[in-house]
């Protein structure tokens, strides 16, 4: 398992500063830290909830193996978002100098970018189960509820440790602002509270309350 996180913690920092080219310098390098960490966090996490309903769903699955395909599905995912590295950067060094107005095109780099995660964890989450359900006898109906199971925990898990670890993208008028490390529980500029906030309001994208916008102490930037 020290084989794959060797590989998994340069390929999350080369996605994070990827990630963060869409606002300045400070983010991406900001992020160099902070995706790794949030690759790790969500998979100390995912790892402990998918030995648990593992072994209630199916019970010849072994602890240890699932903490070896958790280990291996990290880093195939970092691996599959390092290949899309040069999209994102490219991106988002485009959109930092053509962005026009307080958002510029934030919601639609953040969409695409969650997406891409999306994407890329289900693609080696499927993996890692079909290699697991390969060496076990149990029937497809067992099988199913687990990978279903394991994907609503990867999706809740690392998509909430994103939204305490913020800001990974920033919002384009928080450029020059004192914007702390990670803002943790703070509400987003826009009143976002969760992840799951964060998503609809890039789909709705309301405007940033006038009162942050006129220099007022700000709530946050979003991812």
């Amino acid at each position: 398992m020290k084989r794959e996180w060797l590989g998994t913690v340069p390929a999350a920092s080369a996605y994070g500063f990827a990630l963060g080219s869409a606002h300045s310098l400070d983010h991406s390098l900001d992020n160099l830290v902070k995706f790794p960490l949030l690759i790790g966090s969500t998979a100390v996490v995912c790892g402990i909830g998918y030995t648990v309903t593992g072994r209630f769903l199916i019970p010849e699955l072994s602890p240890a193996d699932v903490r070896r395909a958790t280990a291996q599905l990290y880093n195939d995912l970092t691996v599959l978002l390092l290949s899309l590295c040069p999209v994102t950067l490219f991106m988002g060094l485009i959109l930092a100098r053509t962005d026009e107005g307080p958002l510029g095109e934030y919601d639609l780099f953040l969409r695409l970018n969650i997406i891409f995660v999306a994407v890329c964890g289900a693609l080696a989450l499927a993996r890692q189960w079909r290699q697991l359900m390969s060496v076990t006898d149990v029937g497809s109906a067992r099988a199913i509820a687990v990978l279903c199971v394991w994907l609503a925990l990867s999706a809740l898990a690392g998509g909430q440790a994103s939204f305490y670890l913020r800001p990974l993208l920033g919002m384009p008028f928080t450029r020059g602002m004192d914007v702390p490390f990670i803002l943790g529980t703070e509400p987003t500029a826009r009143g976002a509270r969760n992840f799951f906030e964060v998503v609809w309001f890039s789909l709705s994208s309301p405007d940033v309350p006038e009162d942050v916008l006129r220099g007022a102490e700000p709530r946050g930037s979003e991812r």
